[in-house]
């Protein structure tokens, strides 16, 4: 809620400077840190004015990730369409932008939202890239969502073993982030 309000002052004072990359980057704030307070029609609404403000400015690498936050409003919304829709914006965005880790990221999303809409196939090419791209750069969060992907893929597949080891993937991934970053807090509070 405090992060919300700095945004929204922030959001004020670019509007009154005028200052479409300022403005751009407190809306793409502005939503994500609704989504993650789960006001999803709150940060709907954020995103969607943002979408206008950052294509009237031409500013596509703010686009992109805005793109990416609607996609995840979408999905929280149960929009599939639109979920659908929003994610292959969003890769095609970062595709044009050259942003390596916004390309792993969207292609995992996009995959999911193929995998919630039934296409199977789609699912597993994208989902297959976006862990590949993911390993590539060693980004753990995004290597553990396509493994929870993964998971559900091969249990929709009835690949019960298959399905097993990507769950177990994703646990002792899960347990190694958290763990690693209790013993980063642990030494911050000792110091």
């Amino acid at each position: 809620d405090e992060a919300l309000k700095h945004y929204q002052t922030s959001l004020k004072a670019f509007q009154t400077l005028n200052f479409a990359a300022g403005i751009g980057a407190c809306y793409v704030n502005i939503a994500e840190t609704l989504r993650n307070l789960k006001k999803y029609p709150e940060g709907l609404n954020a995103a969607l004015e943002g979408e206008a403000a950052l294509l009237k400015s031409g500013n596509k690498l703010h686009l992109g990730y805005m793109y990416g936050i609607m996609a995840d409003l979408y999905e929280a919304l149960g929009n599939k369409p639109k979920w659908l829709e929003y994610s292959q914006k969003a890769l095609a965005l970062a595709q044009e932008n050259q942003d390596e880790l916004s390309i792993a990221q969207n292609q995992g999303k996009l995959g999911r939202a193929f995998l919630e809409n039934g296409d199977l196939a789609k699912a597993k090419q994208y989902i297959d890239a976006s862990l590949l791209g993911a390993e590539k750069m060693q980004h753990k969060s995004t290597i553990l969502t396509n493994y929870a992907n993964l998971r559900d893929w091969y249990l929709l597949q009835q690949n019960f073993g298959a399905a097993r080891r990507y769950d177990e993937l994703y646990t002792s991934g899960v347990d190694s982030v958290f763990n690693a970053n209790m013993a980063e807090k642990v030494a911050d509070s000792q110091t």
